[in-house]
């Protein structure tokens, strides 16, 4: 069996959608091991709880987010839908939005191929695009949602610059 490829649009071509090859294996789809492992570490930190949840926010044309306890931010978009031609083809800049995170690069876990690691083991390098910058004060200084993307930073997912010294990991 020949799994399909991780979509390239959101929502899917038409020509995708038409395959004839059934086999979708939404598991192997860049970013869905990494927000099952996000899903992990957030319960082993005991953050799970709804009342964790905190500093919502959205925006009628799809974008939403929110902060979850001190060590996650997390932003969705919906996208633009061809067919019935809601949500927005623009990406979001996330630059200003505030997080609970200290100041670093951290790696856009949602963008992650493969199986992600558990934090201990985490080698500080992203796989699947470039890290997104908080500041500070917790705020982002680079950072884009795409549309249709999601942008999913945790506390234990940081990357390094080169020559710089690796941050430990929150418990």
């Amino acid at each position: 069996v020949e799994c399909r490829p991780s979509p390239s649009t959101t929502p899917v071509t038409r020509a995708y959608d038409e395959d004839g090859n059934r086999w979708v294996c939404e598991h192997r789809w860049r970013g869905v091991l990494a927000l099952a492992r996000l899903r992990k570490v957030l319960g082993q930190q005991g953050v799970l709880d709804r009342s964790q949840v905190h500093t919502t926010w959205f925006f009628e044309e799809g974008f939403l987010g929110w902060c979850i306890g001190k060590v996650a931010f997390v932003a969705i978009s919906r996208g633009h839908d061809w067919s019935t031609g809601m949500g927005s083809k623009r990406s979001l800049n996330l630059t200003t939005w505030w997080t609970p995170l200290k100041a670093g690069l951290y790696c856009n876990l949602a963008e992650e191929f493969g199986t992600v690691p558990e934090p201990r083991y985490w080698s500080h390098r992203c796989s699947g695009g470039p890290p997104v910058e908080v500041g500070e004060n917790g705020t982002i200084v680079r950072g884009f949602l795409a549309s249709g993307g999601m942008v999913v930073l945790h506390a234990n997912y940081s990357a390094v610059r080169e020559g710089s010294e690796v941050v430990g990991l929150v418990d």
